[in-house]
């Protein structure tokens, strides 16, 4: 049995809730089991096997229990394919406190009255708008949320728009999600969003407590193959490779891009070397820098002075060693002295006595500072 990836690891830890009507219409497949409860919505074919189907005013799906989402500028994502069936307004998604839709209320997710998708942030108000969807057709939605990258909404796969760092207010308790309706909550903040009835088909419905990379989003726009336990579709191993996520060390490859940022060897993702060609193992720059390979040379990325051959680090780029260009650096004791510079003069900055001047032996590295070794200089006078 394959070791699970640091990734899969990351998603349970995360997922707090995914909703794919595949094992019934209320079954949770996610760790913490939050149930859903069906009103006037029925199952029907979805993208992945089974879906909802939105048919009527009073259709409306409802989860209880989200904790995370009701804290202040938390982290966040949520994935879900919908395909509609009229153009127009719509809820998609809508935040309460009471399950009639009102309580501390708002709109995450939804369409403005001429039919353009909407995300939306709240406190201070922002949103983003995407396009037009087409009806009949199965698209992707996501949006990520992190202060700082504030909110993103995609689009199969792709940003469309961004609002940037900002925060975004919660009620400070328990959160009920809706989906397809804001019941009693349509006076709730929705910004351009024209709350009502979804008319149309709803599938995979996840959330995380976490903002998802524009690669986890653009692998949940592909089929769900990608998380279903077993290696098919163009996977190299279990969920990864091909088209899915990169594989983890040890994990099965075919190419170098099914692995996560380590050679393909062998059919086998390798471990990463200071010799692979690539950026990884702690390094700073290719196989060089950090503390697992050697040095780098002068042009190449550091973040200080040991990673480069020369001991200095500037602009986080390794440079020529320079004992005259009157700044103290490199691993220079005193400005363009000490180190492996020419060694300093009495009174200079020193760690160790050959840091200080050996043109006499009457200076000696003391506190830190090239000192006249006294003893010496008077014995050298009195003789004389």
């Amino acid at each position: 049995m394959n070791a699970r990836s640091s990734h899969d690891i990351l998603n349970d830890a995360t997922l707090a809730s995914w909703h794919s009507f595949d094992n019934g219409i209320t079954y949770d497949s996610g760790p913490n089991k939050l149930q859903g409860t069906a009103v006037d919505v029925t199952l029907a074919p979805g993208k992945e096997d089974q879906g909802l189907n939105f048919n009527l005013s009073s259709s409306y799906y409802q989860i209880s229990g989200y904790v995370l989402l009701g804290v202040e500028s938390s982290s966040f994502s949520m994935s879900l394919w919908i395909q509609r069936t009229s153009t127009g307004e719509g809820t998609l998604v809508h935040y309460s406190t009471e399950t009639d839709g009102q309580g501390w209320c708002t709109v995450p997710i939804g369409f403005s009255s001429t039919g353009n998708i909407i995300a939306t942030a709240w406190a201070p108000d922002n949103q983003v708008t995407g396009p037009v969807l087409s009806i009949n057709t199965w698209t992707h939605i996501a949006t990520t949320y992190s202060p700082t990258n504030g909110l993103i909404l995609y689009v199969n796969g792709a940003s469309v728009g961004g609002t940037g760092a900002q925060s975004n207010g919660a009620p400070i308790e328990v959160v009920i999600l809706t989906l397809g309706n804001s019941l009693s909550g349509g006076g709730c903040n929705s910004q351009s969003i024209a709350t009502g009835t979804f008319s149309g088909y709803l599938d995979e419905f996840r959330v995380y407590s976490r903002e998802l990379s524009a690669t986890e989003v653009a692998v949940l726009s592909k089929d769900k193959t990608c998380f279903d336990g077993f290696m098919n579709g163009d996977e190299t191993d279990i969920d990864c490779g091909g088209s899915c996520l990169t594989c983890a060390v040890g994990q099965k490859c075919i190419l170098t891009k099914d692995c996560n940022n380590v050679l393909c060897t062998n059919d086998i993702c390798a471990n990463a070397t200071c010799n692979d060609g690539l950026k990884n193992n702690g390094e700073t720059d290719v196989d060089c820098g950090g503390s697992n390979c050697l040095p780098c040379g002068t042009g190449k990325a550091c973040s200080a002075g040991d990673d480069c051959d020369s001991k200095n680090c500037r602009s986080d780029t390794c440079i020529d060693k320079i004992c005259s260009d009157g700044i103290m650096d490199g691993n220079e004791t005193d400005i363009d002295c000490g180190g492996s510079c020419p060694a300093c003069a009495a009174y200079q900055m020193c760690k160790v006595d050959q840091d200080c001047s050996t043109a006499s032996n009457n200076i000696s590295c003391f506190n830190g500072s090239c000192e006249l070794n006294l003893i010496t200089a008077f014995h050298v006078t009195a003789i004389d």
